[in-house]
């Protein structure tokens, strides 16, 4: 019988069975290696437990952590590992050197990895990865999106619950959007011969619109004006940015953490222009730019002016109710606050925060359509069109980089396409004329 010892954290048998492997006295075996570092003359040690392993599979590991050890000392990648290593060094790498951002960038990558990659991929080697585990996958995918499936999700106690539906092709592409920053990634860390991710294509996309003439999430003249008036009077805290989101086509991460006063404040009352260089997604953390990264002023008519004024005047005295109380949505916090349109706790607003003010306001002007906040940047490209507005201010005004991008925005009204069908057709008839006349 063995003679059982304390060693590293473990009782491993007193003689090792081969150099570097010792019998754990809890079934399987402990593999120690010891590797020199030339750029220190120092030795590094590699240790790892295999509790289920037999002595041929303890040797395989023994020199598969000494040799990526001796890489690791070279400045090279490990000779093997596997994926679900790789993805997450990887993604721990991107948010250290903050190629990846906001918190929602964050959790996004986070639930990807968790939930859809390492469970598909994550045993096997990053060397192993070849196209055909990428189509089998995207197959499988493609079944969801036929034919349903199944998740789990985390609630805020945290139980979880089951939820089942299709998968939008959307969500999909943005899952291998994220596999191909980790195989590309890959590639060039393990020298492989291909990309796998070489030949996957994204999901067709266009038999699934975002908007359609029956909901195309954008207002036109007369109903924002009725949309304003009725924001104005059923949730007073919201209304100067619902009308700063329609006067300037803004996204509401932008809008969110502008400041009104400090060091660092974003308005300038005197000349009459906000800057725009901050964006947030979630939590209390601010990321700086916009979501294109860069930083824009937009300079406002006196008529949007007076009524941010009139916005920070509320913050500080609201309207009292019949008992003599302020309203419930007002607090001290706000009015202390330097943000522009500070939460009941002075801090940040929700991503949400204009989700029910917009659903109930769309339903109480009888709006014939569901409408969103993204509503106000569709809504402010479409009416800069009907007032003539050219397209450099335009994209000046949204921070849009592209004139696609400021289409993918936009959509054209019935106005403007009875207009411009009836000045070709003008074309058409004066030409016609004038060839009868010769």
């Amino acid at each position: 019988m063995s003679e059982w010892v304390k060693r590293w954290g473990y009782l491993v048998a007193a003689k090792a069975s081969r150099p570097g492997i010792y019998r754990l006295k809890s079934g399987g075996f402990l593999v120690r290696g010891r590797v020199k570092d030339p750029t220190t003359d120092t030795m590094r040690t590699v240790i790892k437990a295999l509790p289920d392993s037999k002595l041929e599979e303890a040797q395989v590991t023994l020199d598969q952590l000494k040799s990526d050890a001796r890489a690791r000392v070279r400045g090279l990648a490990p000779t093997k590992q596997r994926f679900n290593d790789f993805a997450v060094s990887l993604f721990q790498a991107k948010v250290t050197a903050s190629e990846i951002r906001s918190v929602k960038g964050v959790e996004k990558w986070k639930g990807v990895l968790e939930s859809h990659l390492i469970p598909e991929f994550g045993e096997l080697l990053c060397h192993e990865i070849v196209p055909w585990h990428l189509a089998r996958w995207r197959n499988k995918l493609a079944d969801r999106m036929t034919n349903g499936w199944t998740w789990r999700v985390r609630l805020r106690n945290k139980k979880t619950q089951e939820r089942s539906g299709y998968l939008s092709p959307r969500t999909a592409n943005s899952w291998l959007s994220i596999m191909r920053v980790i195989t590309s990634a890959m590639t060039v860390q393990f020298s492989l011969p291909i990309d796998p991710c070489r030949g996957l294509h994204d999901f067709d996309t266009s038999q699934r619109p975002t908007y359609t003439d029956e909901k195309p999430n954008a207002l036109t003249g007369e109903w924002a004006a009725k949309f304003l008036a009725e924001m104005r009077t059923r949730f007073p805290q919201h209304y100067a940015m619902t009308l700063l989101g329609f006067a300037t086509g803004k996204r509401p991460s932008t809008l969110r953490p502008l400041r009104r006063t400090g060091d660092v404040a974003d308005i300038d009352w005197a000349e009459g222009f906000v800057r725009f260089r901050r964006s947030h997604t979630r939590g209390d953390t601010t990321m700086v730019g916009t979501k294109t990264g860069t930083t824009e002023r937009v300079h406002l008519p006196r008529v949007v002016m007076d009524e941010l004024a009139a916005h920070v005047e509320l913050l500080a005295s609201p309207p009292l109710k019949p008992n003599g109380k302020p309203p419930l949505w007002w607090s001290q916090r706000m009015h202390e606050s330097n943000l522009l349109f500070p939460s009941r706790r002075g801090r940040l607003r929700t991503s949400s925060a204009l989700d029910r003010p917009f659903r109930m306001v769309a339903e109480r002007v009888k709006l014939p359509y569901p409408l969103t906040p993204r509503a106000m940047r569709r809504t402010f490209n479409d009416l800069a069109r009907e007032a003539q507005v050219h397209d450099v201010v335009t994209r000046s005004i949204t921070g849009h980089k592209t004139e696609a991008m400021q289409g993918h925005y936009s959509t054209a009204a019935a106005g403007e396409q009875r207009e411009a069908i009836a000045k070709v057709i003008d074309l058409v008839t004066v030409r016609a004329q004038r060839r009868a006349a010769n």
